[in-house]
């Protein structure tokens, strides 16, 4: 079985960046329902939920055949500078794809919260007009008898 515990350089730089990229959404987005005490918690999250999404995108980004070779290499439990270097060697774009991953993953986050209240009465109240207007048509020619 291989050692689970190798980190590379690269690795450590990599963690380090995408944490200080966390920390800086979390200080843009400045949320206020956010307590001091609960920004470390909010922080692993946030840096859990970046990983997972840097991995579906490299996941989906492999072609179908590189997908099979993927399943079979985790099945001998490769270290994660192997795992690396498994998707360095089988995604030509992979800074690419990762730095669109967190493009899209910072626009989402940051992305002003719907209320949702507020959203359903608007949509109650556009729905009555639509029905008011629906119901409003002028009244029928009088029909006139000679």
């Amino acid at each position: 079985m291989a050692d689970t515990t190798q980190v590379s350089e690269q690795q450590k730089k990599n963690e380090v960046a995408l944490i200080d990229f966390v920390v800086k959404l979390i200080s843009e987005r400045n949320d206020p329902k956010i307590k001091p005490d609960e920004l470390p918690s909010v922080r692993a999250l946030l840096l859990q939920e970046v990983h997972e999404q840097i991995n579906r995108a490299l996941v989906h980004a492999l072609d179908d055949k590189k997908q099979l070779m993927l399943g079979k290499f985790l099945d001998s439990k490769p270290d994660a500078v192997a795992l690396d270097t498994f998707f360095e060697q089988n995604i030509e774009d992979m800074d690419v794809v990762i730095a669109q991953t967190l493009l899209q993953f910072r626009n989402a986050y940051l992305a002003p919260a719907i209320d949702l209240n507020s959203f359903a009465q608007n949509t109650v109240e556009v729905k009555k007009e639509e029905k008011m207007e629906d119901f409003s048509m002028p009244l029928p020619a009088p029909v006139r008898h000679n």
